[in-house]
């Protein structure tokens, strides 16, 4: 019995001593490949992050200066520096400006009607002009 085991025991470190630098190997290995792939993951999870934030950034100033008329900066301005004078001096300005892109969105608007009633005027036109043709082409 003593033989058997003492066999036993040398064919387990032999099995060991072999094994273990396969299996060492082979951990290296997969985590030389894991690394770099979960490192790109990562890196790529972060850049729509980033891209969500900015777009959704962008959103909520884009909503907040034409619903309300001002812009980041002077909500900032209103936090950071509580000094009237330069609060008043952007909203002045801000308010210029959201004066000058409602009278340009005015006049956008006045440019489409018109187009539109070109449009119209000249579809007709071609209809009148085709319904002669047609006539004569009959007769």
């Amino acid at each position: 019995m003593f033989f058997w085991q003492a066999v036993m025991e040398m064919l387990g470190q032999s099995i060991v001593s072999l094994a273990q630098p396969a299996m060492q190997n082979l951990y290296k290995e997969s985590f030389a490949s894991l690394v770099p792939t979960m490192e790109k993951i990562t890196q790529n999870m972060f850049h729509q992050i980033n891209n969500s934030f900015s777009r959704g950034t962008q959103e909520c100033e884009y909503i907040f200066h034409f619903n309300v008329g001002i812009t980041l900066d002077v909500v900032y301005a209103l936090v950071c520096f509580p000094d009237m004078q330069y609060v008043d001096s952007n909203l002045e300005k801000q308010r210029r400006h959201a004066d000058r892109a409602q009278e340009m969105l005015v006049q956008m608007r006045s440019l489409a009607e018109t187009m539109q009633n070109a449009h119209k005027l000249q579809t007709n036109l071609l209809k009148e002009a085709m319904d002669q043709q047609t006539q004569k082409m009959t007769a």
